[in-house]
């Protein structure tokens, strides 16, 4: 049976990758946003929102979704956001 405590705390070097992933990941999701804000006229939230959705399915899927993903999620953004404001 292995040690638990072998176990119990990740590599120091995990942490460091995680953090850079995720400033990458945030520097993508301004990027991508600013770009839907201008190309599919969405609020700064919904595009955010939108990016992050793109990114997310890009890591999930590895690959980009297509215009006709990205147009369904560009829909629910600003779907979303009526729903959200209008309470």
């Amino acid at each position: 049976m292995p040690s638990e405590t072998a176990h119990s705390t990740p590599p120091s070097y995990i942490a460091k990758l995680a953090e850079l992933e995720f400033q990458a990941h945030r520097e993508q999701s301004k990027e991508l946003a600013q770009k839907l804000i201008e190309t599919h006229s969405l609020s700064e939230s919904a595009a955010t929102h939108c990016a992050r959705d793109i990114l997310r399915f890009k890591e999930s899927h590895g690959e980009k979704p297509t215009f006709g993903q990205v147009e369904t999620m560009v829909q629910i953004s600003r779907e979303l956001e009526k729903k959200y404001n209008a309470s």
